[in-house]
């Protein structure tokens, strides 16, 4: 709960021209991704290679997030946007980890998560329709119980050999723990912070469902009216902003899988140096929500900010696979 005002307008303050400028200009960069992007939605089914159509199904889902965003993302809609973000997070690092194990071993996780999908939907959805809605026709049955016991053996062996010997009931590993495989330091922040940041808006949470109680502050207390409109510059924001900021890791973490050709890349990098010039990434708690005055844009530090920017144009992951190495590296070094 806070008094009223919002990330938009006081990230206007610092610099509303510059912020024009860059969000035109992350529109700009994904209309100009949408050719390539098209033809990587194009593809086949039917073979035993399961990993590459779900990435490619996984970024096109991304880059319809983010396009939807800069387009047609209403206020009053983006609070039920946000847990979009985590979905894409998670196929990211799960994708990611699985494009690292062999061929078969793709397969076998893939092809299994595929079946106990349908089996768990035949099974709730007869469960829920027998209690709520008797009479309407659904489909019915499901994997015999022995193919579904013959598949988590099959995916317990496959986690076990990949350093989960505890493995079990054919349950994947969770997401953070995959995270940290993929990239300790750098995919396991992304993820934790991710995760944090959508949880309000998917499970349960006091924080969240008080926060959107806005008014006038008085010397007691708030008069509050609740609506999730109350922050809905902030929540298109976040959707804008890590939108393009998970989309850019899907080239980071599969560009031989996706075929990026030169333009393609080039156009990635203009991407990412144009969104860590953007002032202001919405935090998950931020000032105005405390009731606290901003900081004033200080010119030397958007100075050193724009520099820092160009640092990643190869990758969010890789700049930041170098800054966790050199703080390990100084962290030893004070140690000793």
């Amino acid at each position: 709960m806070a008094k009223e005002t919002n990330v938009a307008e006081s990230s206007s303050r610092q610099g509303s021209d510059q912020v024009a400028k860059h969000e035109d200009s992350l529109r700009w960069h994904l209309k100009m991704l949408r050719p390539f992007i098209a033809q990587a939605a194009l593809g086949t089914l039917g073979n035993d290679e399961l990993l590459t159509p779900c990435v490619k199904a996984s970024l096109v889902k991304a880059f319809e997030f983010c396009t939807f965003s800069y387009g047609k993302l209403r206020n009053d809609f983006a609070f039920h946007c946000v847990g979009g973000l985590r979905r894409i997070c998670e196929d990211l690092i799960i994708l990611k980890f699985i494009s690292t194990l062999p061929l078969e071993d793709q397969k076998t996780l893939l092809a299994a998560d595929m079946a106990h999908t349908i089996d768990d939907s035949m099974r709730y959805q007869a469960q829920f329709f027998d209690t709520f809605r008797l009479g309407q026709p659904i489909l019915r049955g499901g994997y015999p119980p022995d193919s579904l016991a013959h598949l988590d053996d099959a995916v317990d062996d496959v986690w076990r050999r990949h350093g989960w010997p505890r493995a079990k009931d054919g349950r994947r590993p969770p997401t953070e723990q995959l995270a940290r495989r993929v990239g300790q330091g750098t995919v396991d922040i992304v993820y934790d912070y991710i995760f944090r940041l959508t949880s309000g808006t998917v499970h349960f949470s006091t924080r969240a469902l008080l926060r959107t109680g806005w008014g006038p502050l008085t010397p007691d207390h708030l008069e509050v009216t609740f609506s999730t409109a109350n922050m809905s510059s902030y929540y298109v924001e976040f959707c804008k902003i890590y939108g393009v900021f998970l989309l850019s890791i899907y080239f980071e973490f599969f560009p031989t899988l996706l075929s990026v050709p030169p333009r393609v890349r080039n156009r990635l990098q203009r991407m990412r140096v144009a969104l860590a010039k953007q002032n202001r990434w919405p935090e998950m708690l931020t000032f105005e929500e405390a009731n606290k005055d901003i900081p004033d844009g200080n010119i030397i530090l958007l100075a050193l900010q724009n520099v820092l920017a160009e640092e990643f144009k190869e990758g969010f992951i890789a700049k930041g696979e170098k800054l966790y190495q050199e703080s390990t590296k100084k962290a030893l070094r004070n140690r000793n």
